[in-house]
């Protein structure tokens, strides 16, 4: 689901690691809740739609803030080129 953009910026070989030291830090997965989301239409010689999606999102050892960005082109499928997350923990 990860798009060209987004592996512009992390390489696929930094994304697992990515992953393993947020669940380090934070914990397992606990639940979240959709607290803010934007969706934005661009039409012209490409059509595209971008969303924005943010989280509350609770793991076992703290709270934190995940932000997704999601492009969907012309007809094909939706792709995530932007993933963010913001917790204290990592600051400790």
């Amino acid at each position: 689901m990860f798009g060209e953009e987004f592996f512009a910026v992390v390489s696929k070989e930094k994304l697992s690691p990515l992953f393993t030291k947020t669940r380090e830090v934070l914990g397992k997965f606990k639940g979240n809740k959709l607290v803010d989301w934007e969706a934005k239409e661009t039409s012209g010689s490409v059509n595209k739609t971008e969303y924005k999606l943010v989280y509350e999102v609770e793991y076992e050892k703290d709270k934190a803030i995940e932000t997704l960005l999601l492009l969907k082109k012309d007809d094909g499928p939706v792709k995530i080129i932007g993933y963010h997350v913001n917790s204290d923990a990592f600051l400790k």
